[in-house]
């Protein structure tokens, strides 16, 4: 893997460096720490120059950090083996035709993976129709996604794209009604086909999103909002019996939450559930944790005085969804087991 540190209009710095150049490395990652353009500057940082000269044929993982200017497509114009894709279109210094460039580029059809970072200027005109055969991962990001009305009028949907091999989508940011009704016709149009999905558009859709699909088998959510969220004043009972679907939640954070925020006094899990249940067709059967167990016995460690007070509130987070019949496992699958109270101690 390479990766290339842009800083400014310097020469950037390539780490990592071995005995081949960059341009055979399989992974490269673009970031600019603590660079921020100034608002006239328009223009795209340009590359290394010897880099548009060769052929990545090696490259399947380009990753470009919203911090970094740098444009996607000389690079993926020259990587026919590129799967994997992640670059950032907001803020004034983008052109809004750039997305959809980058959209109709041919070497898109062979993505697997792509992640783009989408502002206001960049949705201010309309997306280009298009079907990516292989893509099975999409991430989008909204920043500010604050559309004018004469848009909503005007465009039947925000992202009118066709992915026929669509499993997971990640949805992050900001949109506001208006715009999240233009988001709909793409949600059903992928309605049978996503498997697992993640929504963190806000609070009001962390229920909704899941009456969009058929056939989930993984909900993706904070640790930390659901063990700090309540849901009792809003869940409303089912009023007819349905079959449900098992949904898998696997609760995801780089952190679990600090002990300031972590003071439960009505049980999160129950009410979590129900309200699942009550907007859906599914019901959750086993709760993931997004690391190993002994990873999660050593974040406890780390926080000293109150790692006790921790160890004794997660360990009845958990048991709370065992005693609702819920798994409860880690990244590996292995299960916790019940009526155990010191499977979270150090070993």
């Amino acid at each position: 893997m390479t990766i290339l540190e842009c800083k400014g209009r310097h020469q950037p710095i390539i780490h990592k460096r071995s005995l081949y150049p960059a341009w055979e490395t399989e992974r490269l990652n673009v970031f600019s720490p603590g660079f921020q353009p100034k608002l006239h500057n328009y223009d795209r940082e340009p590359w290394p120059s010897r880099w548009l000269t060769e052929s990545w044929d090696s490259l399947v993982s380009l990753i470009i950090e919203p911090s970094s200017l740098r444009d996607p497509i000389p690079l993926v114009s020259r990587a026919p083996n590129l799967r994997l894709l992640s670059c950032s279109f907001h803020g004034r210094y983008m052109e809004e035709k750039e997305v959809n460039a980058l959209l109709l580029h041919p070497q898109l059809e062979r993505l697997t993976h792509l992640s783009l970072h989408l502002g206001q200027r960049q949705l201010s005109v309309p997306m280009v129709k298009l079907t990516l055969p292989s893509l099975r991962f999409l991430q989008l990001d909204f920043k500010w996604s604050l559309l004018d009305p004469a848009r909503i009028t005007q465009e039947p949907e925000l992202i009118p794209w066709t992915l026929p091999a669509l499993s997971t989508l990640s949805l992050h940011g900001y949109v506001n009604e208006r715009v999240f009704s233009l988001l709909e016709p793409f949600l059903f149009r992928h309605s049978s086909t996503i498997v697992n999905v993640l929504c963190a558009l806000g609070s009001t859709r962390q229920y909704s999103i899941l009456r969009y699909f058929n056939k989930l088998q993984m909900y993706v959510i904070s640790t930390a909002w659901v063990m700090t969220s309540r849901y009792e004043d809003d869940i409303v009972p089912s009023s007819h019996q349905m079959q449900y679907q098992p949904l898998t939640l696997l609760l995801m954070d780089p952190h679990l939450p600090s002990h300031q925020d972590v003071n439960w006094l009505k049980p999160a899990p129950k009410s979590f559930v129900e309200k699942i249940i009550s907007v859906s067709r599914y019901r959750v059967t086993r709760v993931m944790l997004d690391r190993p167990w002994n990873h999660i016995r050593s974040d406890i460690e780390t926080r000293g005085e109150f790692a006790a007070d921790f160890r004794f509130k997660l360990m009845v987070f958990l048991t709370e969804f065992q005693e609702l019949d819920v798994a409860v496992v880690d990244l590996h699958g292995v299960e916790m087991p019940r009526n155990m109270e010191n499977w979270l101690d150090a070993h």
